[in-house]
């Protein structure tokens, strides 16, 4: 579980995590403060954004369970995120639209971005043959 330290969440323990080619074998639960100054996150849209070394970019929308002062978010990885070796650079934001605003015209209320460092995901480990490999001696 990674858990947010203000808007700060550190991924540490996920940073070895993500081999290249995985698809939605792990889910990472992260626990947010249900308030943000005086913002209820808990009517808020949360999205996993990632950024591949290539320069392409994926996202996810994360389920939430709202309890009483925290929110745990539940990010699937999908294979967006794996589907490239090297450093994914991530953004978890969360944003909300006021009642009378259209999503397809008008850019959201409010948006609070948290910040996280990269993690690697690892590249598929490639067998290399030489000349003789499997002659029996």
């Amino acid at each position: 579980m990674l858990k947010a330290d203000g808007k700060y969440i550190d991924t540490l323990p996920v940073q070895q995590l993500l081999s290249q080619e995985e698809a939605r074998v792990d889910r990472i639960t992260i626990e947010v403060d249900r308030y943000y100054g005086t913002h209820d996150l808990a009517d808020f849209l949360f999205v996993m954004r990632g950024i591949l070394p290539s320069g392409g970019e994926t996202e996810a929308v994360l389920e939430k369970e709202t309890d009483e002062d925290v929110i745990r978010l539940c990010w699937e990885v999908g294979p967006g995120f794996t589907q490239e070796a090297g450093t994914l650079v991530l953004d978890l934001f969360a944003y909300r639209y006021e009642e009378a605003a259209d999503p397809d015209e008008d850019p959201p209320d409010y948006l609070l971005r948290y910040q996280l460092p990269p993690v690697q995901v690892r590249a598929v480990p490639v067998c290399s043959s030489y000349e003789g490999a499997g002659d029996a001696v």
